[in-house]
């Protein structure tokens, strides 16, 4: 088999649509499309500058993006959907919807083709209305580094795309719970504190100890605070105050356990027929 010509690379790609355009059009024409050269102009072109993005192609109201970088392209949708366009007296407020995904494209010339530019396509649709919609590989590769958080979209099957996608989503006047990407969550240590008998005599030396009993505090993220024993070496734990996972223990003051006195050992009397020598 002949090997192929084309040219390769992997590559962000970001596609936006205006919500609602085919309306806006009917009800303002001129309007609306004033309105989009102001918002390309004022928002979407320098965010795009800024984050070292090429703008491939304008389609009506839509727009292909090309980054190398899939966190610059993530950058540059926060910039976008987080820029204010008011309406003004030359057309109404631009609302757009993005997608990104990244794959492998095809480079002919200054356009792209290929499942990386098709797939980001379809998943512009998905995305709400000012927010972003992104890929599985895209939200896993983006991680922490733009400082947000997504809420999972699901699964979806999108037209002629053989395999399902799961999706990611973010919207800048929503918010996802910390760590809402699919990672498995670790199991929060234990720590487990006793109180101890003082065996030494001194009331202040810790040479010599012992527990006298088990008073465990487990530490888990889900459970509501604990206590752990009574009286005298009760051990309180307090967890997750105002999102706080530290664990924090108070032991109350414990007077030196009283010792059981000493019994006196006692000398036997002589037997009956013992003989003094």
């Amino acid at each position: 088999m002949a090997a192929s010509s084309d040219t390769r690379r992997l590559a962000a790609v970001l596609a936006a649509d205006v919500v609602g355009f085919s309306r806006l059009m009917r009800e303002d024409e001129a309007g609306t499309h004033r309105a989009l050269k102001r918002h390309r102009q004022t928002v979407f072109d320098p965010a795009v500058a800024a984050n070292r993005g090429r703008i491939v192609k304008l389609m009506g109201d839509g727009t292909l993006v090309e980054f190398a970088s899939v966190v610059d392209a993530m950058n540059c949708a926060i910039a976008v959907q987080q820029g204010a366009d008011p309406a003004g007296d030359d057309g109404p407020p631009i609302t757009l919807r993005i997608s990104i995904h990244i794959g492998d494209v095809i480079i002919d010339g200054d356009d792209i083709y290929g499942d990386g530019v098709n797939i980001a396509v379809r998943l512009e649709a998905l995305a709400q209305p000012g927010g972003v919609c992104v890929s599985s590989i895209v939200a896993k590769g983006i991680g922490t580094r733009s400082g947000i958080t997504f809420a999972d979209g699901g699964t979806v099957s999108v037209k002629n795309i053989d395999q399902p996608i799961r999706i990611w989503k973010w919207h800048p006047q929503e918010s996802a719970e910390p760590g809402a990407l699919p990672e498995a969550r670790r199991e929060q240590a234990s720590i487990a504190v006793l109180a101890f008998d003082n065996l030494s005599g001194g009331s202040c030396d810790p040479g010599g100890a012992t527990g006298d009993q088990s008073q465990v505090l487990l530490c888990r993220a889900c459970r509501p605070p604990a206590l752990a024993g009574s009286g005298p070496g009760a051990v309180e734990g307090r967890l997750c105050e105002g999102g706080d996972r530290r664990l924090k223990t108070a032991v109350s003051a414990r007077a030196p356990a009283a010792r059981a006195p000493r019994r006196e050992r006692r000398s036997e009397p002589p037997s009956p027929g013992a003989r003094s020598r």
